[in-house]
């Protein structure tokens, strides 16, 4: 390829002419510019990208400390049902001997009678 007075003189395979030195100029300037605005939109992306990462990241430790509380919750229901069952199976046990001491008194009476 030989330039003569800023232009190239090679032939492209379709036989036209190679662009001029100003015509490359304008290229180099052209896709520049298209290349700026290219880093620009995946900086954009990036700062997104990083948004969603610091989100997802609150939101893990969110479920974490949620799965926590909800472990001491079911705990506490599990002892406060605890406690009831107990409470129950001593009302029980007290309704359980009260119908046999009535039952007795009254298997007494009729016996009286």
């Amino acid at each position: 390829m030989e330039n003569y007075d800023g232009v190239c003189t090679s032939l492209q395979s379709d036989g036209q002419a190679a662009l001029t030195k100003s015509e490359f100029q304008q290229l180099v300037e052209f896709l520049g510019i298209k290349f700026d605005a290219i880093d620009r939109r995946f900086e954009s992306i990036d700062r997104r990208l990083r948004r969603v990462e610091v989100f997802g990241e609150d939101t893990c430790r969110l479920v974490e400390l949620l799965a926590e509380e909800l472990g001491a919750f079911h705990a506490q229901v599990d002892r406060h049902f605890d406690a009831v069952d107990r409470e129950f199976g001593a009302v029980r046990a007290e309704m359980a001997e009260g119908s046999r001491v009535l039952t007795g008194r009254i298997d007494r009476l009729e016996r009286a009678s």
